[in-house]
């Protein structure tokens, strides 16, 4: 006779254990494909526009580097390149900030100093 705790149902204790390991990699890629939508920040067509408030100068120089300019809604006073950016909005200069300037352009994202 076998061992009380060597088989399960019959089965030899190498199976039970390639089962549970079939089991448990299951049970990982179904969190894996699930986990992946948690949020449900989809974009519906490959472009979301996100609304920016930057508040430095450099960061608002990365972000027209970056090609992402037209993302951006208001800058502070001291962000003069490009020429673009000096047709956005001003929320103040990045030392003297109005939190209600900011907070009127309705941000989806603001780059602190």
């Amino acid at each position: 006779m076998g061992s009380k705790w060597g088989s399960c149902f019959g089965l030899p204790h190498i199976f039970k254990t390639i089962v549970m390991r079939k089991i448990i990699l299951l049970l990982l890629v179904c969190v894996a494909l699930f986990s992946c939508d948690r949020f449900g920040n989809k974009e519906t067509d490959g472009k979301k526009d996100l609304r920016i408030v930057s508040l430095s100068k450099h960061l608002t120089e990365m972000v027209f580097a970056l090609v992402k300019g037209h993302d951006i809604v208001a800058v502070d006073l001291s962000s003069n390149y490009p020429d673009s950016a000096k047709l956005l909005k001003t929320v103040g200069y990045h030392r003297a900030l109005s939190p209600k300037s900011i907070i009127s352009m309705d941000p989806e994202f603001f780059m602190p100093v």
